[in-house]
């Protein structure tokens, strides 16, 4: 259920952002992205997925390069997803 609900997450902000809609209909449009567009919303969990795995079983790469992920890490990391993202939705 996690899944499925951070999945969601992952496309209803990119339609908030973009359409006009109610929150139900932006949610129920997510959730058919998220299973209509698998592959991209797999590749999301690994851009996402991966920092935390790193954190958690390498925790001493977060010592050496936490600076890079403060600074300017999420903006990486949401310019990636932009990449999976765009043309997903026209």
């Amino acid at each position: 259920m996690l899944f499925v609900l951070i999945s969601v997450m992952f496309w209803v902000f990119l339609l908030i952002g973009r359409y006009e809609n109610s929150i139900q209909e932006h949610l129920k449009n997510a959730l058919l992205l998220a299973v209509g567009r698998l592959p991209r919303t797999l590749l999301m969990w690994i851009v996402w997925g991966l920092p935390v795995a790193i954190v958690i079983f390498y925790p001493i790469w977060m010592v050496a390069f936490g600076w890079f992920f403060i600074t300017i890490g999420v903006a990486v990391l949401l310019w990636m997803s932009w990449l999976v993202q765009r043309g997903a939705v026209a």
